[in-house]
């Protein structure tokens, strides 16, 4: 977690060559964890970027993005929390991170990398049904299935890299940081 909240505080320093001009962020109020009392207040978005950074012709990928407000304040600090685990979604445990940084003046924020959460996910239907060996959860024995699945059904796979999703999140963070501070 440390590292990639380090890593994060780093990437508002990478150029964004990539970033398209006028890429404005449009955030709605979305419901957050059930599981976490009292509920907290999460404002959703989505990022469109490049399937292939450089390609214009290459498609488009909408990208997940969450934000908890911490408080009123008119200059917040933004942190970013980078999910490290192959396959989680950042947004949907951004949640946790408010008990750890209550500040009122800490405003959180969270990008699903491609192929994770709400980012095209990459998944296995069958090998993921809760009636599957494990329910959700991907034995041995499913992966041979699972990959040619996945192989077989998805034409984006070259594009789900992690430099993609670094070049993604510096995106992310140079749209963030154009928005006006909050009233």
């Amino acid at each position: 977690l440390l590292l990639g909240l380090a890593a994060a505080a780093f990437a508002g320093a990478l150029p964004v060559a990539a970033q398209e001009a006028g890429a404005a962020i449009g955030w709605t109020t979305c419901a957050d964890a059930d599981e976490h009392p009292p509920p907290i207040a999460a404002e959703c978005a989505t990022l469109s970027r490049p399937l292939v950074a450089g390609s214009p012709d290459s498609g488009r990928i909408e990208l997940a993005l969450r934000r908890i407000r911490g408080g009123d304040g008119p200059a917040p600090i933004r942190l970013w929390y980078v999910a490290g685990g192959p396959g989680d979604s950042a947004a949907s445990a951004l949640h946790r991170l408010r008990d750890v940084f209550p500040d009122p003046d800490i405003d959180l924020y969270a990008l699903d990398h491609r192929g994770t959460g709400g980012s095209r996910r990459l998944g296995c239907p069958e090998q993921e049904a809760p009636d599957s060996t494990d329910g959700s959860e991907i034995v041995a024995a499913e992966w041979p299935a699972c990959i040619e699945w996945i192989t077989t059904q998805r034409d984006d796979l070259e594009a789900l890299t992690a430099t993609a999703s670094a070049d993604d999140l510096a995106a992310a963070i140079h749209a963030v940081s154009a928005e006006p501070a909050r009233d």
